[in-house]
């Protein structure tokens, strides 16, 4: 009797411990690639969630992340105008930007970097800023930080969504729908999101409004095949209409021109968890498409391809670039780098991930005006304007 009171006291005892809520810490991927706590990375992060961007009501992604340290931009305009965010002064060029873990720097350009105008906050969930230096995981671009954005997943189980709508100055109207379903073995989501706009103009001195239009489409799922392996992919879209001005008398001026941009994107992953280690083998594809209609140079068309697979006890990986100026000229350029991934704590347990493999590909193609020795009337246009040789 005494041994059975004395086991009832016990349970009676532990039984408020048990129906505590344990409140971890906020969990963050982007700077080791596995799910680690707040408190217990080393670098800096900042966090923007779905609820600091209703708060903030920004549609701009650029503007959303201007209000943390270290974030600027210049924007060449109005909203959907060409933008450049700046990490502690650091251009996009020196940036990695992911959107459901797919690069989705524009290859077309000179210079591999991301456009942030065009980028309106609709369909996103969440978005981790990490300052510093991150080439050892990320690869050479992520010198200033890496931006890493998360469309809309549920969270609840079973199907549930949102929508949205807002409207404001210069005839401005965004709204947005995501939806979801949640189990205990997958999840699929889907979201759509649309931003117009009057817009303002782009000269200083004009009075035609250069208006915006963006739509913006993610659909992402994933499936645990087993307790040590999920597989998912992920697909993104965005279409944009931007009204430019052009170079004139006495600098910038009111112009019928327009800038037609494209993005397309998609990925697919296997993530395997063999003990303490998590290994991922992903494919991801990125096309961009710029037009300027009228433009001496109309079409800008570059394409990513990238493969990662993880390398076991490697040390050592491989990485290699392919890109080029032209459809007949390109360059090809091979590093051969370390990849360091040393292993990190997790909330739940201690997991490290392989160090992985990555191989890269990128294409850039150009389409010019015939040119003539005259300049027609007209033919100026931006951003190519007429070559001066």
């Amino acid at each position: 009797m005494k041994k059975t009171a004395a086991s009832l006291l016990t349970l009676m005892a532990a039984a408020p411990l048990q129906a505590q809520d344990i409140a971890l810490d906020e969990i963050l991927v982007s700077p080791s690639l596995v799910a680690t706590e707040t408190s217990r990375t080393g670098a800096t992060v900042d966090v923007v969630t779905a609820e600091d961007m209703q708060a903030t009501g920004e549609i701009s992604v650029s503007d959303l992340l201007a209000r943390l340290p270290g974030v600027s931009y210049t924007r060449n305009g109005g909203l959907g105008a060409t933008t450049t965010l700046r990490i502690r002064g650091l251009g996009s060029a020196y940036q990695a930007v992911r959107i459901d873990g797919i690069d989705v720097a524009d290859a077309s350009g000179t210079k591999s970097e991301f456009d942030f105008g065009s980028l309106t906050a609709g369909g996103i969930d969440r978005i981790e800023v990490l300052r510093g230096s991150q080439s050892a995981i990320y690869g050479s671009e992520a010198v200033a930080g890496v931006i890493d954005i998360a469309t809309y997943r549920p969270r609840d189980p079973g199907v549930s969504g949102q929508l949205s709508l807002e409207g404001g100055s210069n005839r401005t109207f965004t709204g947005g729908l995501s939806t979801g379903l949640l189990t205990e073995r997958g999840e699929l989501a889907f979201s759509v999101a649309r931003t117009v706009s009057d817009g303002i103009s782009q000269a200083a001195s004009g009075t035609e409004r250069d208006g915006f239009d963006t739509t913006f489409y993610a659909l992402s799922g994933a499936y645990d095949l087993t307790e040590d392996l999920r597989i998912g992919a992920a697909f993104i879209a965005r279409d944009s209409d931007l009204d430019i001005d052009g170079p004139g008398a006495g600098g910038i001026v009111d112009t019928d021109d327009r800038a037609l941009s494209r993005l397309r994107g998609g990925r697919i992953f296997a993530d395997l968890t063999l003990g303490q280690v998590q290994s991922v083998l992903a494919y991801a594809a990125t096309d961009t498409r710029r037009e300027y209609p009228g433009g001496y140079i109309e079409v800008y068309e570059g394409e990513r391809r990238a493969l990662s697979l993880p390398s076991g006890r490697s040390r050592w990986g491989w990485r290699a670039s392919r890109s080029g100026l032209s459809a007949r000229r390109r360059a090809s350029a091979a590093t051969r780098m370390r990849a360091i991934s040393p292993p990190t704590p997790s909330s739940a347990r201690r997991a490290s991930r392989s160090r992985p493999i990555s191989i890269c590909r990128s294409r850039r193609v150009v389409t010019t005006r015939p040119t003539s020795t005259a300049r027609p009337p007209g033919a100026w246009r931006w951003p190519g304007g007429w070559p001066t040789t």
